[in-house]
């Protein structure tokens, strides 16, 4: 009987840190170039980073309608 070999998947993404996702994704309203906007996300950092490289000068949440 042959031995099995324990193969592992080569990633460059080691350093991975995932959050626990906490609920659907909220309303937030955003200051950016001077102007506001109204974006989705989970939390402050996921909105940092779908606008990155700009910087938000205000992220506020906005009230769910439920």
């Amino acid at each position: 009987m042959a031995k099995k070999s324990k193969k592992r998947m080569n990633t460059e993404y080691e350093h991975i840190d995932l959050k626990q996702w906490n609920g659907p994704p909220y309303s937030y309203s955003v200051k950016v170039n001077g102007t506001l906007k109204r974006m989705q996300g989970f939390d402050e950092d996921h909105i940092k980073e779908q606008l990155w490289p700009r910087k938000p000068k205000m992220i506020k949440k906005l009230k769910d309608d439920n």
